[in-house]
């Protein structure tokens, strides 16, 4: 049990949730260790429950939606790891996800075996995104208009901090959010907010595609 990820699921539709955490008990290094119907009630079982290392949390919840139980986990629990998976794949959807603190966005239409990897990769340190999501952002990127290229000392062609473009570096050269932390000095959820701000200003919506927009700008 020493290396067995805890996760808890809020999910309001009750054969899915009995389901997910059946094929999560399946599995040798996850455990599912609570399912909660809304986020009201798993944050009041953060008082008498052992946190879970993630939370395989639904948007569209009733009562506090998931966005929001998203932020309050990360203010109770900065270290836990938020797993988005809903039937929305529109942008501003997964944007609003990744600031409010998610470290991965995947859809219910995914086979279980993706969402089991999807945890395995959040644990990991490493993002997790539904790959038809990841697609429609790569076409908001192509369909964009060309704008001029920026360099290093172009602030106003990037509009990144010194942090962001130190964090940018390090994501390039491959480091993980953990990896990254111990690197800089600074928490998870620090790290986790400048690389949301730097996806956003990159309008990109992973660490890999962030990459790949800002070499084309040539800010790394």
């Amino acid at each position: 049990m020493q290396n067995t990820t805890t996760v808890w699921i809020i999910e309001d539709n009750t054969k899915l949730r009995n389901y997910l955490c059946k094929y999560l008990n399946m599995s040798k290094d996850l455990s599912c260790t609570g399912t909660f119907p809304n986020c009201e009630t798993a944050l009041g079982a953060l008082g008498t429950e052992p946190p879970p290392h993630i939370l395989l949390i639904d948007l569209g919840l009733p009562g506090m939606s998931g966005i929001e139980g998203i932020r309050r986990f990360k203010q109770r629990i900065p270290g836990v790891e938020p797993l988005v998976l809903t039937v929305d794949d529109s942008r501003e959807k997964v944007f609003e996800a990744i600031q409010a603190g998610a470290s991965g966005y995947l859809l219910k239409t995914d086979d279980v075996e993706d969402i089991i990897n999807g945890c395995r990769r959040v644990a990991k340190g490493e993002a997790s995104l539904d790959g038809n999501v990841a697609r429609m952002m790569l076409d908001s990127l192509r369909t964009k208009p060309a704008k001029k290229k920026a360099t290093k000392k172009d602030d106003a062609g990037h509009n990144l901090t010194d942090r962001e473009l130190e964090i940018l570096q390090l994501l390039s050269e491959g480091y993980y959010v953990k990896q990254i932390e111990d690197q800089l000095g600074i928490s998870s959820r620090t790290v986790k907010f400048h690389c949301a701000n730097l996806y956003r200003k990159l309008n990109a919506c992973s660490q890999r595609t962030a990459i790949v927009e800002a070499r084309r700008r040539d800010i790394i």
